[in-house]
């Protein structure tokens, strides 16, 4: 169940409402390529490695595709703003077990890191800090190539 909630998510991710806004295009760029989910907290258990199995995001622009062990689990779109601080992420879900819902965010990256906050997908609060036990955390972590 957490592992296909990561792809909700991705839901981490994206339809973006500013596209023509040159800082969401350069904040859009830091999203592109390939990510791997290295952890997901909820309910203030956090899972890794095994616990997850092979969870990966692809962001192509302000799209995403989520493949749990390869296989393509959700796709979507994602919206960010930037005004807001923490920054925003909507994750607007178009194929998968949510499709049509959206997931309302917070992120922040740090090196080769992207840490997600969301609520679960559909509801309509949106995280206002980074806390795994009222939602769930993703980390994430840019694949080398």
């Amino acid at each position: 169940m957490i592992c296909r909630t990561a792809g909700l998510l991705l839901a981490v991710c994206f339809g973006v409402g500013a596209f023509d806004d040159p800082a969401v295009q350069k904040e859009l760029e830091k999203f592109q390529g390939n990510w791997i989910i290295e952890s997901i907290e909820e309910k203030g258990r956090k899972l890794t490695g095994d616990e997850i199995g092979d969870n990966r995001l692809t962001f192509t622009g302000d799209k995403y595709v989520h493949r749990f062990n390869k296989e393509t689990v959700e796709e979507g779109s994602i919206k960010l703003d930037l005004s807001k601080k923490p920054s925003h992420i909507d994750i607007v879900i178009t194929s998968g077990q949510d499709k049509g819902k959206t997931q309302l965010g917070i992120y922040e990256f740090t090196d080769d890191s992207l840490r997600i906050c969301t609520s679960r997908p559909g509801e309509k609060e949106r995280p206002a800090e980074f806390d795994g036990k009222k939602h769930i955390i993703f980390v994430l972590k840019r694949e080398k190539k």
